[in-house]
């Protein structure tokens, strides 16, 4: 196993690690702050893989699994802790607001899976288009802000200011990650579209 392939399969140890600390909220305050330092290690290890992957030619058939599977895992497992936590209710944005969102993200995932295999099954390799690695940024700005959130009595505590700032910074990056999924997911369908023509054609 490389480098890269090594990095990802850390990504996906340290997944449900993080998700420990931050149901450990209760126990002690500070967890948060670990799960979400947890959470910015595995973003690195997205960035770090790649770019060693690309900048020494170690791009693998494992690694187009384990890699795109990380991600996937961190995502996912992270927007449900947000749920869980109540997030989105603590301002003006409904709680069914935030849960739709996050489920939205998620079918987004689970239907570029989809797609993948599919193109997989004909041999063809499909790569992330720019809209979704510029999504992906925005989510890895966007959650470990909005875990700060649960945060909120120490936070105010400090300054009502800064959790209002911190509420914003987190529920507008969000929304723009939000509408990026939705923008990302048609382009990626409209400039894959052959994949299914030729999978209805073989029917």
């Amino acid at each position: 196993m490389n480098l890269p392939n090594k990095l990802s399969l850390i990504r996906i140890i340290l997944v449900p690690i993080m998700a420990v600390f931050f149901l450990l909220r209760d126990v002690a305050w500070w967890t948060v702050i670990v799960a979400i330092v947890l959470f910015l290690a595995a973003v690195f290890t997205d960035f770090l893989d790649g770019y060693i992957a690309r900048r020494t030619n170690q791009v693998t058939d494992l690694g187009k699994l384990l890699d795109p599977t990380a991600d996937k895992m961190l995502v996912c497992f992270s927007l449900f802790l947000l749920v869980e936590a109540r997030v989105f209710s603590q301002g003006i944005v409904p709680l069914g607001v935030g849960s739709f969102c996050c489920a939205l993200i998620i079918c987004r995932e689970l239907l570029v899976g989809i797609v993948r295999q599919i193109a997989a099954s004909k041999g063809v390799i499909v790569a992330a288009n720019m809209w979704g690695k510029v999504k992906a940024t925005f989510q890895y700005i966007s959650i470990p802000i909005l875990m700060l959130l649960v945060l909120k009595e120490k936070i105010i505590a400090v300054s009502e200011v800064l959790y209002n700032v911190i509420y914003w910074l987190g529920i507008g990056t969000f929304g723009i990650a939000t509408i990026l999924t939705v923008v990302s997911v048609i382009i990626y369908i409209v400039q894959n579209k052959g994949i299914f023509s030729s999978a209805k054609n073989n029917v």
